[in-house]
C-alpha cells in the first residue's frame, strides 16, 4: 500500500522509539510505500529547528537514509482543510492515490474522505498489522 506518514508521527518515533507512532512507521518501510511531501519535510525541518535544534543533524541523516517516495503536492481551488497549512498534505495524498494517511493531526482525522483512508498510529496498527 500507499501511506503517507505526517510529520507528528515521524517526530513521535523519533523521539519514542518504542511508541505507537515508532511502531506504525517500522510497518511501513517493511511492508508498504512511504510516502512524504514537501509540506512534511518542511515541517520536520521546522519543528525540530524550533524545539530540538541540537537534532537537526539527526533528522538530516534520517532523511537521507529514509526511503521514500516524494509526492508532488498539487495546487487546488478546492479547500476543505480547516488548517491550511494541511491542505498541501492532503491534496500531495491525493494526487499520489495514496491509500492510507497516518497522522496524529485532529483536523485530518475528523475528515470524511473516502480515500485515502485517515487513521492514527494506534488505528493503524489495530487494522493493518
Amino acid at each position: 500500500m500507499k501511506i503517507l506518514v505526517d510529520s507528528n508521527v515521524i517526530i513521535s518515533a523519533l523521539l519514542w522509539p518504542n511508541s505507537n507512532p515508532a511502531k506504525a512507521l517500522m510497518i511501513v518501510l517493511q511492508k508498504h510505500e512511504l510516502y512524504l511531501c514537501d509540506q512534511i519535510l518542511n515541517e520536520l525541518n521546522e519543528v525540530i529547528n524550533r524545539k530540538a535544534p541540537h537534532l537537526l543533524a539527526a533528522l538530516t541523516t534520517f532523511l537521507n537514509d529514509l526511503d521514500f517516495v516524494k509526492a508532488s503536492e498539487v495546487d487546488s481551488d478546492c479547500r476543505i482543510m480547516s488548517d491550511k497549512k494541511d491542505q498541501p498534505i492532503l491534496n500531495a495524498s491525493i494526487a499520489a492515490e495514496v491509500d492510507v494517511i497516518i497522522t496524529g493531526d485532529k483536523h485530518f482525522l475528523k475528515l470524511k474522505v473516502d480515500k485515502p483512508i485517515i487513521v492514527n498510529p494506534s488505528c493503524f496498527l489495530q487494522q493493518y498489522k
